[in-house]
Formats: C-alpha cells, structure tokens, sequence
C-alpha cells in the first residue's frame, strides 16, 4: 500500500542538550527584558534637578519682589 508514509504526529523529545523551543522562548524573553532600558537613579535625578531649579526660581522671584518693596 502506498499509505507506508509517515504522517505529522507528535514530535520526538529533544535530544540531550538540545532546547526545547519553550525553553528556547524563554531565554530569548529573559534576554530581550534586560536589554529594555531601566528607569533607575539617573531618571530620578533628572526629576529631582528639574524640581530643585523650579523651587530655585521661585525663591530668587521672591526675593526679588522683597528687595523692590522695600523703602
């Protein structure tokens, strides 16, 4: 019979030291996720800058207006 051919069925284990394609994905994903960039302490000193010369401003504005009311 002509039906001596192998149909697609489940695939064999992978063989010693061979990845299985789940585990492969997982170690793509894990690889992709440290290469993202990480908000950490110089987003945070970014924010902290921009605060400190906002508040230094207003300070400065301040005693400016003191100086002029003054006689």
């Amino acid at each position: 019979m002509p039906n001596d051919e192998k149909k697609p069925g489940p695939q064999e284990p992978p063989a010693e030291g061979e990845a299985t394609r789940q585990t492969r994905r997982e170690r793509k994903q894990r690889k992709k996720r440290e290469r993202l960039p990480q908000h950490g302490k110089s987003l945070a000193r970014v924010y902290r800058d921009a605060v400190l010369k906002r508040a230094q401003q207003a300070k400065e504005a301040e005693e400016k207006g003191r100086e002029t009311k003054q006689p």
